[in-house]
Parts: C-alpha cells; sequence; structure tokens
C-alpha cells in the first residue's frame, strides 16, 4: 500500500511500476487524479467523495439506499515507468498495488 498526497509522482522513481487500484482517498472536495503517459493525452479519473443516495418512491417518500448498493468498483489503471501522475487537491490518496487480470 502506498500513501500520496497532492503532488506529482514518477513512476521508477517515487513508484514502482505495475498495476494499482485507488483503495481510499481524502479531500475536502470532489477532485481528480490525472496519469500522464508520454505522447498520449492526460487520463482523468474522477475522485468523488463518499454521497447519500436516497430512492424516491412513487408516492414522493425516500430512503436511504444501503451502502453495498451504490458502492463502485475502485479506480484501476497501469503505470509504466515514466509515468506520472497527479493526485489533485487531495491530502491523502492510497493505491494499492494488484495483480495484472
Amino acid at each position: 500500500t502506498t500513501i500520496l498526497s497532492a503532488g506529482i509522482y514518477e513512476v521508477g522513481v517515487h513508484l514502482e511500476p505495475g498495476n494499482y487500484e485507488v483503495v481510499n482517498f481524502s479531500a475536502v472536495q470532489n477532485t481528480e487524479m490525472y496519469l500522464f503517459h508520454e505522447g498520449e493525452e492526460p487520463r482523468v479519473f474522477e475522485l468523488i467523495l463518499d454521497e447519500v443516495i436516497y430512492e424516491v418512491d412513487e408516492d414522493g417518500s425516500f430512503e436511504e439506499l444501503p451502502e453495498e448498493v451504490v458502492k463502485s468498483d475502485n479506480i484501476q489503471f497501469e503505470l509504466q515507468v515514466g509515468d506520472k501522475i497527479y493526485p489533485n487537491l487531495v491530502s491523502s490518496l492510497m493505491l494499492k498495488q494488484v495483480d495484472q487480470k
């Protein structure tokens, strides 16, 4: 597990190459993480804070959906030597190296 704060990190210098997933992050607002690979347009990943999601019934009443219904898959990406990532406006970003699928 690797924990980063806002800044620019280079693969091969600050991080090992490999496949990663975002397992958690802390920020004061929704933000983004940028992945730069030489010769390509940057990839942008939205980092969305946990939200309370409600289901509205036909009669206008609503109830909070259980967390397991709302939870989405973690962001996964591959990092190669020379790539750079920029987690914007985060106080912490937790990455976990995962096996290639």
